[in-house]
């Protein structure tokens, strides 16, 4: 596991990575609209299954002919023994079902996922923030030994003035954390539809190796199996159909069962729709390959930026350790005058330049494991 370390504050409760990913799953509108999206096509499908089960009719009558009064009532109920379309079409209907299904998966997923990337924003930010902190404090301690040496000789007061700009550098710099701060944590809650609190520390989960769980592939493969029921529904229009149909009279005992058998030829209509039927399918199964191609890159690039910037993070951590070290010898140096001012910024400059890059690469870590997550599917 990853560890992404994070800015901690003591607080009863702070919002969890866990918690940011359900929250966004439940409010994000797309989220929300493909699961209304397969609700609807679930009731399609049970329209289409139900409209091939028994189907009743009950018809009463009342006449008044001259002075008689004639009361008549029919019960009938018909089933169908061959009717290939309706079956397919009720194939067709389910794959649809199951290809909202998918889609609805995969559009929560991604709600997800893009909320994770505001989380690990809001961590990096409040790294930031914190290193802002440390940088403006250790210029205004620069800036204060400065004109000390400048008032008793020691220095000249353009090396004065320079601490001054290092210090309004550095104060500039912890505004803009802050700011930076503030608006990912407005990304962040405007996802969430919620005002947040602090955020807990996170561990990035394991990179995925490969995309055979992705919800998208699934969602494609269903929809190639609807197009391939409307194909074969198509050609199976050209079998005749049958149905059973029972007729009896209310209140008598007389009853009657018919057999009836149809064929009918609709033109080149059959031909017409199978063929278009097949030339969507294989758009479908070229879009769907195309795709399985673009996630399995995506998971590579995501693999190889992880690997990176977990380098580049471990580079930036040690140079941090080194750059600290050097500004602690500096300023020592400084108080016993063997060297200037001058060298002093510079190394409070080499030391803010570590701490930026280690809090990049941390950020630019754990979005390249959440998008190789992402691709590949995974879960929460």
């Amino acid at each position: 596991m990853l560890i992404f370390l994070t800015f901690f504050i003591g607080v009863a409760r702070a919002l969890t990575l866990d918690e940011t990913v359900a929250r966004a799953a439940e409010v994000s509108p797309a989220a929300v609209i493909a699961e209304l999206e397969w609700r609807q096509a679930r009731l399609d499908a049970a329209e289409k299954w139900s409209g091939m089960t028994i189907t009743p009719e009950i018809t009463v009558q009342r006449s008044w002919v001259a002075n008689t009064v004639v009361d008549d009532g029919d019960l009938q109920a018909t089933v169908g023994l061959l009717d290939a379309p309706a079956w397919f079409g009720a194939l067709d209907a389910s794959a649809e079902a199951r290809a909202a299904r998918w889609g609805a998966t995969a559009t929560a997923l991604d709600a997800q996922y893009a909320a994770a990337r505001l989380y690990f924003e809001i961590v990096a930010a409040n790294a930031a923030v914190d290193d802002a902190q440390r940088t403006a404090q250790e210029a205004q301690r620069t800036l204060a030994a400065a004109r000390a040496r400048a008032t008793a000789g020691l220095d000249d007061e353009l090396m004065a003035q320079t601490a001054e700009v290092h210090a309004l550098e550095t104060t500039a710099e912890l505004a803009r954390a802050e700011a930076d701060r503030r608006n990912a944590r407005a990304r962040l809650s405007r996802a969430l539809e919620q005002d947040i609190g602090e955020i807990s520390a996170a561990v990035l989960p394991a990179i995925p190796g490969d995309t055979s769980a992705s919800p998208w592939i699934s969602a494609y493969q269903a929809r190639v199996e609807s197009v391939r029921f409307e194909e074969l529904g198509a050609w199976s229009a050209l079998l005749p159909s049958a149905e059973i149909k029972a007729d009896a009279k209310l209140g008598a005992s007389d009853w009657r069962v018919t057999l009836q058998g149809r064929w009918t030829i609709d033109g080149i209509g059959p031909f017409l729709r199978a063929r278009r039927a097949a030339l969507e399918k294989q758009a479908l199964e070229v879009a769907r390959d195309g795709l399985q191609r673009d996630l399995d890159l995506g998971i590579a690039t995501a693999v190889e930026d992880a690997r990176v910037s977990t380098l580049v993070a471990e580079a930036a951590r040690a140079r941090v350790a080194l750059a600290e070290k050097a500004l602690g010898v500096g300023e020592a140096r400084l108080s016993v005058g063997l060297i200037d001012t001058l060298d002093l910024l510079q190394l409070q400059r080499d030391v803010r330049k570590a701490r930026a890059d280690l809090v990049a690469a941390g950020l630019a870590e754990a979005v390249a494991v959440l998008e190789a997550r992402r691709v590949a599917g995974a879960m929460w």
